[in-house]
């Protein structure tokens, strides 16, 4: 029987997303990355660290093309550890420099999966995913960890609230326009109109993206609107 994202966490015992090490994003992305498994899929992750994780998707998605990006290169991060990626490219991308997070998502995008365990900074989740939110296939989805650090006082330090809204102020925000979405009544930028579901976690949120329903339609009649 094939091993499940929290199998693998375990196996993989460098990776912090599983409840015996610090989180329990593991138990989550057993649930949401089912459907994708098998698929030939385009990842993200933002954060490479020591390449635990970046090993999970290895094993968990035999059919995807993976992409890390991190402050360190590929190189570095092995000596770091024991882990050896075999089948991900990791490249030096600053998670706080726009000009050049955007660049990348055009050229190696867009993406089913984008995956943000980066600096952990809200400023920089914000920003994110503001840039690579258009670079998600429809039907993907959009996860952000650690959101935790949005909360004052949950660390010994506030320094990741580095702007305000914070992170998850800035997703509530989302979630209120999304549901009053009337057409050209709603006041939610327009690339924000393809959120289909918010899932809020106490330490990671979820975006799924759907189409349209005009461009639905389209597809479906070949109306012209």
């Amino acid at each position: 029987m094939a091993m499940d994202v929290t199998d693998l966490c375990w196996q993989i015992k460098i990776t912090d997303k599983h409840r015996r090490r610090r989180h329990t994003h593991a138990s989550m992305y057993d649930r949401i990355f089912e459907p994708y498994k098998d698929q030939p899929i385009k990842l993200l992750e933002i954060g490479v660290n020591h390449g635990g994780s970046a090993a999970v998707w290895e094993a968990y998605f035999p059919n995807a093309t993976l992409f890390g990006i991190d402050i360190h290169t590929k190189e570095e991060m092995q000596l770091r550890s024991e882990v050896e990626l075999t089948r991900t490219q990791v490249d030096v991308v600053d998670q706080s420099d726009a000009v050049a997070l955007k660049a990348y998502a055009e050229e190696f995008g867009p993406f089913d999966i984008i995956i943000d365990d980066g600096s952990h900074y809200v400023s920089h989740q914000i920003l994110g995913f503001e840039l690579l939110w258009n670079h998600l296939n429809i039907g993907g989805t959009y996860v952000i960890e650690d959101t935790c650090t949005s909360i004052p006082g949950r660390w010994k330090t506030d320094k990741y609230i580095d702007s305000s809204p914070t992170c998850m102020e800035y997703f509530h925000t989302l979630v209120d326009t999304a549901v009053m979405y009337r057409g050209k009544m709603s006041l939610q930028p327009k690339k924000h109109r393809e959120i289909q579901a918010i899932t809020f976690k106490y330490d990671m949120i979820v975006v799924n993206k759907e189409i349209p329903y005009k461009k639905y339609r389209r597809a479906l009649t070949n109306e012209t609107y």
